[in-house]
């Protein structure tokens, strides 16, 4: 979020005097910048982050009737904001990959001892101060790494 939402949001936010501010988002570190941006300009304000599903109605009718706010406020799910998106991915494209027992979840497939020295090459190659090594290394690791060598 950028800083003159995150302020103005500060700004309306203050205008209500609330004891307490309930922040809940999937985006966790979005969720921790705006959390943090509040802290420094409402020091005495509490606040509590949420990681969870906004648009999730019934979890957001729990949150907000656990804490009995004294005033309504109306919720949006205003959908993705640039950049964002619904999952992550940690493997790439043409990664050699194994089915897990989960259909719509891959692993990679992965000889972990061969990981594990090509780690200990680049932790040898590093003490060294040896960056030419460092990055053959990581493109012996990663075939997609483009290295300026």
């Amino acid at each position: 979020m950028s800083s003159s939402i995150g302020s103005e949001l500060c700004k309306q936010i203050e205008g209500y005097g609330p004891k307490k501010l309930l922040m809940a988002d999937r985006n966790e570190s979005g969720l921790h910048d705006i959390n943090l941006q509040i802290r420094e300009m409402y020091p005495h304000l509490e606040t509590d982050e949420l990681l969870c599903a906004v648009q999730n109605r019934e979890l957001m009718n729990r949150l907000f009737s656990a804490h009995k706010p004294g005033v309504d406020i109306e919720i949006k799910n205003i959908g993705l904001r640039p950049g964002e998106k619904l999952y992550k991915e940690l493997i790439t494209a043409g990664e050699d990959v194994m089915q897990t027992q989960h259909k719509d979840i891959v692993a990679p497939n992965t000889d972990h001892h061969k990981a594990i020295e090509g780690l200990n090459a680049l932790v040898e190659a590093a003490m060294a101060g040896d960056g030419l090594t460092i990055k053959q290394l990581l493109k012996e690791m990663a075939p997609e790494y483009t290295p300026e060598i």
